[in-house]
């Protein structure tokens, strides 16, 4: 006796590699906007290698992967391990803030449990940050209006910043537009936080540009005298070394490079300099009462800046030339310095007994004093840090080694 078994073909998603086509490659959602996505899709027809025809009837069982806080079919996520299930429509739904990705898998599923799951499609989600634009002027010699185009509505919050923040001032750093003063600094980096508040809780930074006031001129350190001061009087001058050329380096922001010109000199021979731009030699022919005054001017669009500076002559014999215990070098230098340990009778029985400290602090200043790179080390007999980041100039570097420190002159190029 012959009988006839029918059964339904096997379904199953084992090793299928089709994903579905919604027909979008990415879904834009723009930050504290909710979106609307609406998704439809083809179905898939189920699939069997080894039955003929191979394929037969369709897979209708989607589940939905979607960022915490957005939605689908109207039901809102916990994050992408929150799977959704539904059929090849759906409806999404962006919150404010978050973003990832959209994932589409087919799944087959039996009494109640998935069984096998297809090939994911994965759909980014793209959240850029809002495009401003700046109205505003790159020099700024008394006061001028800065305003940011193109802000979103839910922007609730503005702070406008300068780094360093003494170099100018605002009229109200919370809104926009808003008013930016020069505090007499020549150069700043100007920056802008804009923010949603509780309503959407995320914020932007924009650093804008580098804004100019008047020009600045700033004395560097003599190579083989005390430190530059400004010159303010007669008896208020720098001390140089007679018969050496005095290499001096000054620095000018915000202006074009540095003029000089004698405005005073006495005594016989009487004293020269040679030199431009911001290089410059003093040169002293005796130790006697000599002196020089040299006015250095430099200007932008705002005007012309003037500092003067003294100098005197001395004997070299009367310099104290600063006992360093560290070496720099190359000085100068193009970004990298490495700085070591001197040797000395005095730290070779030191390290014998084990009593020196390595170094455990590097800080660079720039010539007005503000601090602008530090590196942390752990008592490290040696050092290497990179400078190349700054702009050209002159600054001084701060070797820390436990309470006690040490602060010498580098060259940038």
């Amino acid at each position: 006796m012959a009988e006839t078994f029918n059964f339904p073909k096997i379904k199953s998603l084992y090793n299928d590699s089709r994903q579905v086509s919604p027909g979008i490659g990415s879904i834009t959602a723009p930050y504290c906007v909710t979106t609307t996505t609406n998704i439809s899709f083809s179905n898939l027809p189920w699939r069997n290698g080894y039955t003929s025809p191979s394929y037969f009837g369709t897979i209708t069982q989607y589940d939905y992967s979607v960022p915490a806080g957005w939605s689908v079919n109207g039901s809102v996520s916990s994050g992408p391990s929150d799977i959704k299930h539904g059929s090849n429509s759906a409806t999404i739904v962006s919150d404010g803030v978050t973003g990832g990705n959209l994932i589409i898998t087919p799944v087959n599923s039996a009494c109640g449990n998935t069984t096998f799951s297809g090939n994911p499609l994965v759909i980014p989600i793209i959240r850029d940050r809002p495009s401003l634009t700046f109205q505003s002027l790159p020099t700024i010699c008394s006061s001028s209006t800065f305003q940011a185009n193109g802000v979103p509505a839910w922007v609730t919050g503005y702070q406008w910043a300068v780094n360093p923040s003494t170099a100018f001032s605002f009229s109200n750093a919370n809104a926009n537009p808003t008013t930016i003063s020069n505090n007499g600094s020549s150069q700043a980096d100007l920056s802008l936080v804009i923010s949603g508040g509780t309503a959407c809780p995320i914020s932007f930074t924009y650093n804008t540009m580098e804004i100019t006031g008047a020009a600045k001129l700033t004395g560097g350190l003599p190579l083989v005298t005390t430190s530059l001061a400004i010159y303010n009087a007669p008896g208020d001058e720098n001390d140089v070394c007679f018969g050496i050329e005095n290499y001096i380096s000054c620095v000018t922001t915000g202006g074009s490079y540095p003029t000089w010109t004698d405005i005073a000199h006495s005594g016989s021979p009487l004293p020269s300099y040679n030199g431009s731009d911001q290089d410059i030699y003093i040169y002293f022919f005796n130790s006697h009462q000599n002196s020089i005054v040299l006015r250095m001017s430099s200007t932008n669009t705002c005007g012309t800046t003037t500092y003067d500076f003294g100098f005197k002559p001395v004997s070299c014999a009367r310099i104290a030339t600063p006992e360093y215990n560290y070496q720099i070098s190359p000085n100068p230098t193009r970004g990298i310095i490495h700085i070591t340990k001197k040797s000395t009778d005095a730290t070779a029985k030191q390290q014998k007994k084990g009593e020196v400290m390595g170094i455990t602090r590097i800080s660079v200043y720039d010539l007005q004093h503000n601090l602008r790179l530090t590196k942390t080390f752990d008592s490290a007999p040696s050092a290497t840090i990179n400078i190349g980041g700054l702009k050209q100039g002159n600054y001084f570097v701060t070797i820390t080694s436990g309470d006690k420190s040490e602060t010498q002159q580098v060259i940038l190029q």
